[in-house]
């Protein structure tokens, strides 16, 4: 710690300090000097008894007695008036012993002595004037004793040569010069050791300047660089994205940087003047809320971390963005908490891309599980179809043995009409499974939509009534007629369930361009190009989003146990989606229901055709190989097709297909092939003949076909498709037909 600063001494203190010492001096000489003056006084007394009384000796006991008076009121009086008043006595015995004795006493001497003492008790000045009166006393002495004016005693010759005048002089001389050189000493010692504590002051005061001056420095360092940080927190307070603020206790904002103007379309003081409730949504404030107070009793405790949070907020206009908060507590010199430290960031395009890869993730899952159960109900379907077609092929064959039995026809029906719709129920899995055979055609969508009207109008309460808008100006699709049906079907269905009080289910179609590829919230996409909006929409008790995100899920329902199977929207997403098309659900609980689906328009060229059925079995000839591995089947279908005129070969396996076809022997007029078949699949044994027989009629059956689409055996020779489960009239219809178009064509490489 630096000295206390001290002013430096003035001459004024030098002459102050010099009194102060001359008075201590003469506190402590004068007793001795009164004493040596009462000395004096009674050796005169005993002078006088032998020379007799003379003036100058009542003049020596008049100053004794003033110097004694003096020393007794030392206490009352100053300094400057016992030195001034003995240096007066001193003055006034001099000039006496002057005009006594002339120049045979010490008077010259006692008036230099005292005008040495004026000089050190107040100063040159005062010095030099005290000799000045001395002169003018030496000068006045001279003269009135020179011209006679003044006559001397008349004992001066005996004065200049007695011992004991000698005596006396010498030793007032020694005391007057003694305390002379005592005081002029004491001062200058005092004077010194003045000087000593001067400097010492001097130095103090120049440590204390020094040390003054470093923590000047280090303060204004200090300063500058507490300006720099200030300037650096500043520069990026404004223009770093975050917004950063400060808040008490009380959550009151005391500081903001500029940046949640930009944010929030706040300004700082704006911010300062707005409460936390006006800046963030009911529901995150809640949480905030209870966030704070669950931290804040942690933080009593000791530190804590606060997690990285998330709110959402509203913006001065109304908008709300997701921000991230990152919040650390402040605490006072005492470490109690004072307020709070918070960064606030945008990152709602980070929450949006989140979401989006969650619904996407969703999707992904949603379409793996559908997979996997199209997968099983595919497996399902195949086997169950085999086991369908045995069925309806022995029905047809027995109802061609007992065509004269009424009475047993009747059963055989029965056997038939369960058999067919178990069928439908396997086409549905199919179609789901996206194994379904597909052999897209043009499709009217409204002779469709009237269709589903007509079995609506036959199946819906009278309360709901039935509103189409058909406004479409092209409304031809390449589809399976059958599965698009279904599907609308269903969908109408589910609007019918949701119109238990009444209400109105519209069909609505209109044409539309998309310029892009868009996705639609079932998560299906769209090209671009022209699309058909078949929109089916009622005003029924609508969903909540929970369940629109669930209803396109197999087997999910909201009907009562046993009233659904939940496959119908399961059905209508694998039909949309083998079509290349898009569907979109709007729908709120009390509002109702719209279902858009967008479907790709075929080329204007296309047209709708029908194809006519037959439902009675149609004979022909020729050698015809089977190759089919279900037993039931193959059993079947040998003896149909032999009570219908053909050859029958069959083989249960692909290899031994292939050997047979490939050994030499009468022209072969088909083959029915099935694709799913042990050892080599049917894609192979096809690909075989039609290397070495390009222009052989096949028949492809099969319970699905996964590996090859019927529209992909059209470049492979003369090739038809029937799906399993059929009919002897289906089975021996298409064969006709496409032995019948095959002749036509026929090359010799056919007969081998």
């Amino acid at each position: 710690m630096p000295p206390p600063f001290r002013p430096p001494a003035s001459s004024d203190d030098y002459q102050n300090e010099a009194l102060r010492v001359l008075g201590d001096l003469v506190d402590k000489a004068l007793p001795v000097a009164v004493a040596v003056g009462l000395v004096a006084v009674a050796g005169s007394m005993v002078r006088a008894a032998h020379t007799g009384w003379r003036t100058l000796f009542s003049l020596h006991a008049v100053l004794v007695v003033s110097a004694l008076v003096v020393y007794l009121l030392r206490k009352r009086i100053s300094r400057a008036v016992l030195v001034g008043s003995l240096v007066v006595l001193a003055a006034v015995d001099g000039i006496a012993n002057m005009l006594t004795f002339g120049l045979a006493t010490n008077g010259l001497l006692v008036l230099g002595c005292a005008c040495i003492f004026a000089s050190l008790a107040f100063g040159r000045r005062v010095g030099v004037a005290a000799l000045g009166l001395a002169i003018l006393a030496w000068s006045a002495a001279g003269i009135v004793v020179t011209t006679g004016v003044w006559l001397l005693a008349r004992d001066v010759v005996e004065q200049l040569y007695s011992g004991w005048s000698w005596l006396s002089q010498i030793a007032a001389s020694s005391v007057f010069v003694f305390m002379t050189l005592t005081a002029a000493h004491a001062v200058q010692r005092r004077l010194l050791e003045s000087v000593r504590d001067e400097a010492a002051r001097t130095a103090e005061l120049i440590r204390a300047n020094e040390a003054l001056r470093r923590a000047v420095e280090d303060r204004q360092r200090a300063e500058v660089n507490l300006a720099n940080k200030d300037q650096m927190l500043r520069l990026i307070a404004e223009h770093t994205s975050d917004v950063m603020f400060v808040q008490d206790m009380s959550l009151r904002v005391v500081y903001v940087s500029p940046s949640v103007t930009k944010l929030c379309g706040y300004t700082p003081e704006e911010v300062m003047d707005t409460t936390i409730a006006q800046l963030m949504t009911p529901e995150s404030l809640e949480r905030a809320m209870r966030s704070f107070g669950v931290y804040l009793e942690r933080a009593r405790l000791g530190d804590v971390d606060v997690p990285l949070m998330e709110y959402e907020y509203v913006r001065k206009d109304g908008t709300r963005f997701w921000g991230e908060l990152r919040v650390r507590f402040m605490r006072g010199s005492g470490g109690e908490i004072t307020g709070s430290l918070g960064i606030l960031r945008d990152v709602t395009d980070r929450k949006r891309a989140e979401e989006e890869n969650a619904e996407h993730a969703e999707q992904q899952r949603q379409a793996e599980k559908m997979r996997a159960i199209g997968q099983l109900a595919g497996g399902i379907a195949h086997d169950f179809n085999n086991q369908l077609t045995g069925i309806l092929m022995s029905a047809d064959l027995v109802r061609r043995g007992i065509d004269q039995r009424p009475d047993l026809l009747r059963y055989i029906d029965f056997i038939r009409t369960a058999a067919t719709r178990s069928a439908e129920l396997t086409a549905k899995l199919l179609a789901f499974a996206r194994k379904a055979p597909i052999v897209p055609v043009p499709v009217d969508v409204h002779d469709v939509v009237a269709e589903v009207v007509a079995i609506l109008e036959r199946s819906v309460d009278k309360a709901i009534a039935i509103d189409t808008r058909l406004e479409a100006s092209r409304h031809v699709l390449l589809a399976d007629p059958a599965q698009l049906q279904n599907a609308l079907l269903n969908i109408a269905l589910n609007a019918r369930d949701a119109l238990a009080q009444g209400g109105t289910i519209a069909i609505h179609t209109e044409t539309r361009v998309l310029d892009t590829p868009r996705r639609f919230s079932s998560g299906l996409t769209v090209a671009a190009g022209p699309v058909l909006c078949l929109t089916v929409r009622d005003d029924g008790v609508g969903m909540d989003d929970a369940t629109r995100a669930r209803i396109f899920e197999p087997f999910f329902t909201t009907r009562a146990k046993g009233q659904g199977t939940g496959l119908g929207l399961a059905m209508v997403y694998a039909a949309v989606e083998s079509l290349g098309g898009g569907i979109d659900v709007i729908s709120a609980p009390g509002v109702g229901t719209s279902f858009c689906l967008y479907l790709p328009l075929s080329p204007e060229s296309a047209t709708p055709a029908s194809t006519p059925a037959t439902d009675h079995v149609v004979e022909g000839h020729g050698r015809v190989m089977l190759v089919e591995d279900e037993d039931i089947v193959r059993q079947a279908v040998r003896e149909m097709l032999g009570r219908a005129g053909y050859d029958v070969e069959v083989c249960e396996d692909g290899e031994a297909a292939i050997q047979r076809i490939s050994q030499p022997g009468p022209a072969w007029t088909a083959v029915v092939l099935d694709l799913v078949l042990p050892k080599r699949p049917g894609r192979e044994v096809l690909a075989h003949l039609r290397k070495i027989a390009p222009a052989l009629p096949v028949l492809v059956v099969s319970g699905y076909s996964h590996e090859n689409k019927p529209a992909e055996l059209a470049d492979r020779g003369p090739t038809a498709f029937v799906q399993k489960p059929f009919s002897a009239a289906r089975l021996t219809s298409e064969l006709a037909r496409l032995v019948r178009n095959a002749r036509g064509v026929q090359t010799p490489d056919a007969d081998r």
